[in-house]
């Protein structure tokens, strides 16, 4: 590569800045706001608005008044949409499944392949109502403070923090490294995808099955290694037959990992922090994605393109060495009991501390 490509622009800096102070507004924001509202209703409102979203650029395309602005504006209610209906949803599913463990990891396997087109008939749950003077920064700092004491909720926020670190430094060059390394033009690429596509839809699948066979703290640290063994093998991959492959088994592992541990969070978190804890735990990571991708072009142009991969597969490992034993088999089966002691309880009350593990359940 050349000299004048290796210094990125002035420009990058405050634009990095500024994605990431505003990944952490919004999760602080609708950490807060999706508690306070009905989350069924916040479902089925937020999909029809993102529905007539999609609509407007192709009527501006007919209309000549297409732009970038216009399509960045688009971008962004789209994405902020998604936040309000995911922690909208994964704040509704364990009281609609009653916080069964098995139930909540089919369903969230099944929600990678099928559309939640029928949000809007869902029962209506009861809507949890805010003390009062409890202020919006009140609730988010209630959330943070929950998952921070808890060692496993701890783990399972930084699974996806690392994560996105490491998975968003190999997706900003993946395309120059498929057509720089393995000779791959545009329609072989769109394969490779459709390969870490697949694998992504059969790790989901399988998901339920590896935490029932090898326990759940055991699925995820497997899911993590087999992440990061699948990077190694792209990088050191020859030709695009084989590259195929490792993307397809990164897929299988992050879809597996994606049900598994918020499957698992649904199951142990009180009810009503269930909102809060969930932003709380995906605040981290939404603002590792700019980070990563950072990282990713940095190394490829400062060293070769195919270290942002190794560097990954590093992130990978300590990731997996540091919240193995937070997320291990005893200290999820512990804090699950303390989750049903808690819900078989005359008053249904709920400690804002988690429930302290004592070592003999901790491996």
């Amino acid at each position: 590569m050349t000299s004048d490509i290796r210094k990125l622009p002035t420009g990058f800096g405050r634009l990095w800045t500024a994605q990431t102070i505003s990944s952490l507004g919004d999760g602080v924001t609708h950490a807060a706001l999706v508690n306070r509202w009905d989350r069924r209703r916040t479902m089925w409102v937020t999909d029809a608005a993102r529905a007539v979203l999609i609509g407007i650029p192709a009527a501006a395309a007919v209309l000549d008044v297409l732009s970038i602005p216009l399509l960045a504006a688009v971008a962004f209610l789209l994405g902020l949409g998604g936040l309000f209906f995911d922690t909208a949803a994964t704040a509704y599913l364990p009281n609609l499944l009653r916080r069964d463990p098995a139930l909540l990891e089919s369903a969230n396997a099944a929600s990678f392949m099928l559309s939640a087109l029928l949000v809007r008939t869902l029962p209506a749950m009861p809507r949890p109502v805010p003390e009062a003077g409890d202020s919006l920064l009140r609730q988010a700092r209630a959330g943070a403070s929950y998952v921070f004491r808890d060692r496993l909720l701890l783990g399972l926020a930084l699974r996806p923090a690392v994560g996105n670190v490491a998975f968003l430094a190999v997706e900003t060059v993946l395309a120059l490294f498929a057509h720089d390394r393995l000779g791959i033009d545009t329609y072989g690429f769109g394969l490779i995808l459709t390969a870490e596509a697949t694998g992504g839809l059969l790790g989901a699948g399988i998901a339920s099955h590896l935490g029932r066979r090898l326990g759940t703290g055991t699925a995820l640290t497997c899911t993590a290694a087999v992440e990061r063994l699948a990077i190694l093998g792209l990088a050191a991959a020859p030709n695009p037959y084989v590259a195929g492959l490792p993307l397809a088994l990164c897929g299988a592992g992050m879809g597996a990992t994606m049900v598994v541990g918020p499957s698992l969070r649904q199951a142990i978190v009180p009810a009503h922090l269930m909102g809060r804890v969930a932003s709380a735990s995906r605040m981290p990571a939404m603002c590792a994605g700019p980070v990563g991708a950072f990282l990713g072009g940095w190394l490829a142009t400062t060293h070769d393109i195919r270290t942002p991969l190794y560097a990954a597969a590093v992130l990978l490992l300590s990731m997996t060495a540091v919240t193995a034993s937070m997320t291990s088999n005893r200290r999820v089966e512990a804090a699950r009991r303390a989750a049903a002691a808690s819900a078989d309880r005359p008053d249904h009350q709920t400690p804002e501390k988690p429930a302290e593990v004592s070592a003999a359940d901790v491996s």
